[in-house]
């Protein structure tokens, strides 16, 4: 529980510490630490997430990659996605049939040309 206090310190490198000991904790001993402090660890690692220095977003967004990775499906993810997909329904506009076309066609990648390069090879003199 000290470890998450620090998740408000003052320097961002002590947050960025911070970030980093709670992914590896959570990724590597999910099945020990007791669940009420997981989730604090969650919601630390979720406030990190939304940091000002753009160096503890990346260590917390990294951590929690990992611990995505490593965690059991039924247990934490199924909330996780679920917590996702509603704050996404409520935060992005909805698009519309005409805008999700015309944005289509704005980040449209341009093809580039097939270049072909032939190189015959020379047989050796003599």
């Amino acid at each position: 529980r000290g470890v998450l206090a620090c998740a408000d310190h003052p320097k961002w490198r002590a947050r960025c510490a911070v970030a980093a000991f709670l992914g590896a904790v959570l990724a590597r001993h999910a099945f020990v630490v007791a669940p009420a402090d997981r989730a604090a660890a969650w919601d630390a690692l979720r406030g990190l997430c939304a940091d000002a220095a753009s160096e503890v977003r990346d260590a917390a967004c990294a951590s929690l990659a990992s611990v995505i990775a490593a965690a059991v499906p039924g247990d934490e993810l199924e909330p996780l996605v679920d917590g996702c997909l509603a704050n996404a329904a409520t935060l992005l506009p909805a698009a519309s049939s005409s805008a999700s076309a015309s944005s289509a066609q704005r980040h449209h990648r341009r093809k580039l040309p097939k270049t072909t390069t032939t190189t015959t090879a020379t047989p050796p003199d003599g």
